[in-house]
């Protein structure tokens, strides 16, 4: 009986100790956020390390974004960023930025010129929204998606060159973008036909798409030629075949020769090609 109190103070101190970790493990940690402007009218803030742009005095025309800034990575343009600098002209984005925030230069009326990095891999809503004097631009790689109104109403933009990554255009992205004539994209007729674009996006689908890569030819069985058609040319293929002249994969998908489908070709197969 001499010891009960000791253990009662022990169990008290244990259950004091365990409730402080408990509610020490609940509070959430702190995350290290700094914030500043530089000379050329640049607003940041850093967090964890890495910076992100947040604003811009209205009043320059030309910026070029530091890939560093305090010795810390450049890797966003905030949300709005930009928004409202309607007499800046020319922004350069630095490699290492990996996304543009919602509305990042929205309302940019005289921007003319805009470099983004292939590191940029996301472009928010009305990224470059009612950018009125953009003429031309080129989207990064990385992107697999253009989101709701992300150019909307920019009435100069001419042409535009889309990567083959892209897989969705979403409802307005190019809605009011009268003035579009060539889009330059990266892949084939075929990749292109199975992007998803949404609403209202007349004014890119009727422009003139230029395809980087060629579709591949589809064959049918029996064009040995490959002119699109069954004809006495692919019967005086499978003859020369058969007696041994011409080696199939010479000129075409030897499976292309196998009409019957057994796995050889032979003359079942010519007699189906007569």
């Amino acid at each position: 009986m001499k010891n009960q109190p000791k253990k009662q103070i022990t169990r008290r101190l244990s259950a004091v100790i365990l409730s402080a970790i408990l509610v020490f493990c609940m509070v959430p940690m702190s995350v290290s956020v700094s914030a500043g402007s530089l000379d050329n009218g640049l607003e940041y803030k850093i967090t964890d390390g890495e910076v992100t742009i947040t604003g811009c005095d209205e009043s320059v025309t030309e910026v070029v974004i530091p890939q560093e800034i305090e010795g810390y990575s450049v890797t966003s343009i905030g949300d709005e960023a930009f928004a409202g600098c309607e007499i800046l002209t020319s922004i350069k984005i630095p490699e290492g930025v990996t996304s543009i925030g919602y509305g990042g230069f929205y309302c940019c009326f005289s921007l003319t010129s805009i470099t983004i990095p292939d590191s940029v891999t996301s472009i928010g809503d009305y990224a470059f929204g009612e950018c009125e004097s953009l003429t031309s631009i080129i989207i990064p790689t990385g992107v697999t998606s253009i989101g709701d109104h992300t150019f909307y109403h920019c009435i100069s933009l001419t042409s535009i060159t889309i990567p083959e990554s892209v897989t969705s255009m979403y409802d307005y992205a190019f809605y009011c973008c009268y003035d579009l004539e060539t889009v330059y994209y990266g892949g084939s007729e075929e990749q292109w036909e199975q992007i998803e674009i949404g609403l209202d996006n007349e004014c890119l689908t009727n422009a003139n798409i230029i395809f980087a890569k060629e579709d591949e030819p589809v064959y049918e069985k029996g064009d040995l030629d490959g002119d699109g058609e069954l004809s006495a040319s692919d019967s005086l293929f499978m003859r020369q075949y058969l007696s041994g002249r011409i080696s199939l994969d010479s000129f075409f998908d030897p499976s292309l020769a196998d009409l019957n489908g057994d796995g050889a070709v032979n003359a079942k197969d010519h007699l189906m090609l007569r």
